[in-house]
């Protein structure tokens, strides 16, 4: 042996042993099975809220968009008695004519339907008739009952506030309100019409104001807003 050189313990040379490297092989797989998990539920944590907070946006918008078209609810004509303003009201859907600038016709009244259908919460929406091409208010309006099923955008502008979707279900519904009167003895605030099925005209005379009801299973709760009649009709 050249003078200096190191002298080896073959010891050292030995490396890991079969045992040793299936232990470390499982070690290491019980804990990618442990950050697969976190890393999982993570992801589905995530995708929960961001699903939420895009459910939550889009039902404040269909709010919007609804409360607006109800606050102005009128159907004026130049002259006489005015038609009604409220076709059809009913717990899952409201029809009606609105002054809300809806369309592109400023100042005339459009027909309104808002309801849940298969596609999910729609409005659906009918221009008015002009009378010579000009903005006049039309002393015959078309007082017909549209109906709320996919043949009801016929003629009409059709669009989905709240969309039926996998993880989605949205509903729309409403809750009437009229003014005490004496008949009603002592006590405050508006009294809640519970129909059976479509307001009758007496009832809709009354109408003071209108709840409109946005609710999703997949939010477990519902948003609410009171709109008060402006034209009180």
């Amino acid at each position: 042996m050249p003078r200096g050189a190191m002298t080896r313990d073959p010891s050292r040379d030995d490396g890991f042993t079969l045992i040793e490297l299936m232990v470390s092989i499982g070690i290491f797989g019980i804990l990618m099975a442990m950050v697969s998990v976190i890393v999982i539920n993570g992801m589905g944590s995530l995708r929960t809220a961001t699903t939420g907070n895009t459910v939550q946006a889009e039902q404040q918008n269909a709010m919007l968009v609804t409360s607006r078209l109800v606050r102005y609810i009128d159907n004026p004509v130049n002259s006489g008695v005015p038609p009604a303003a409220i076709l059809q009201a009913t717990p899952t859907s409201l029809a009606f004519f609105t002054l809300s600038g809806t369309g592109n016709v400023d100042r005339l009244p459009y027909k309104v339907m808002l309801c849940t259908t298969q596609r999910g919460v729609e409005s659906f929406t009918w221009a008015p008739a002009l009378v010579n091409g000009a903005a006049v208010p039309n002393a015959n309006p078309n007082m017909s009952v549209p109906t709320c099923n996919d043949a009801g955008a016929v003629g009409a502008m059709r669009r989905v506030l709240l969309q039926n979707a996998q993880d989605t279900q949205p509903s729309m519904a409403f809750r009437y309100w009229r003014a005490r009167t004496v008949a009603d003895g002592i006590g405050t605030g508006d009294i809640e019409i519970l129909p059976s099925g479509s307001l009758t005209t007496a009832q809709l005379a009354l109408l003071s104001s209108v709840t409109i009801v946005l609710s999703d299973p997949s939010l477990g709760g519902s948003l609410e807003q009171t709109v008060v009649l402006a034209n009180e009709r």
